[in-house]
C-alpha cells in the first residue's frame, strides 16, 4: 500500500492522501526513461516494450494512481476515493456507522515466518474504522511501523478527534521480542 499523508484544514477536516510530491516524483522518472530511452535509438532500436519502457509505464501508473480519505466534520461523512485517472471507486461512509477508530500494532506473517532465518518480521500498523454492526472494519491504511514514522499515530488521533469517535489501540505482540 501506498503511504498517505495526512492534512488538516482550518475549518477541522482531516484530509488523508498520497503526498503530489510522491506522484510527480514518479511522473519525472517515468519522462526520463521515455525520454532517454527516445534520444538512444540510434544507438539501440527503439521498442515500446524494451526493458526502460516497461519501467516507465510502471512509474506512470503510480504518478497517476491516487487514493483519498476526506473526514468531514460539517457533514459528518468520509469520503473515499482511489484510482487511476477516470476509473475510480468513490465510498461515502456516515460518522454514525462507526463505533471507534482502531490502531493496531502487529506482526506480518504467520509462525512459520517467525521460525525463518533471522526470524525477526516487523512491526506493523493498520489504521482502520470498526463499526457497529461488527462487520469488517474498513481498513484506511496498513504500513510497516518503521516506514510509518508517526505518521499513522498522528492520523489516527487527528481522524478520532475529527469523527468524535475513541481511539482504540491495540498492540499484538509484546515489544521487548
Amino acid at each position: 500500500m501506498v503511504k498517505l499523508f495526512m492534512r488538516q484544514r482550518e475549518d477541522g477536516t482531516v484530509l488523508y492522501e498520497v503526498n503530489a510530491w510522491y506522484r510527480a516524483a514518479f511522473a519525472a522518472f517515468a519522462l526520463v526513461l521515455i525520454g532517454g530511452s527516445y534520444l538512444s535509438r540510434e544507438q539501440v532500436p527503439f521498442s515500446w516494450i524494451s526493458f526502460p519502457m516497461v519501467a516507465s509505464y510502471f512509474f506512470l501508473f503510480a504518478a497517476l494512481f491516487y487514493e483519498y480519505w476526506k473526514f468531514d466534520p460539517h457533514a459528518e461523512e468520509i469520503i473515499h476515493r482511489y484510482g487511476v485517472l477516470w476509473f475510480t471507486k468513490r465510498e461515502v461512509f456516515r460518522f454514525d456507522e462507526f463505533s471507534a477508530v482502531q490502531l493496531r500494532l502487529h506482526r506480518k506473517g504467520g509462525i512459520t515466518a517467525a521460525q525463518t532465518k533471522g526470524g525477526a518480521r516487523r512491526a506493523h500498523l493498520t489504521l482502520s474504522l470498526i463499526r457497529f454492526d461488527e462487520e469488517e472494519p474498513v481498513e484506511i491504511e496498513s504500513i510497516s511501523r518503521r516506514r510509518s514514522a508517526g505518521g499513522t499515530e498522528a492520523a489516527a488521533e487527528a481522524v478520532a478527534a475529527c469523527c468524535r469517535l475513541p481511539l482504540e489501540r491495540i498492540s499484538e505482540f509484546d515489544e521487548q521480542h
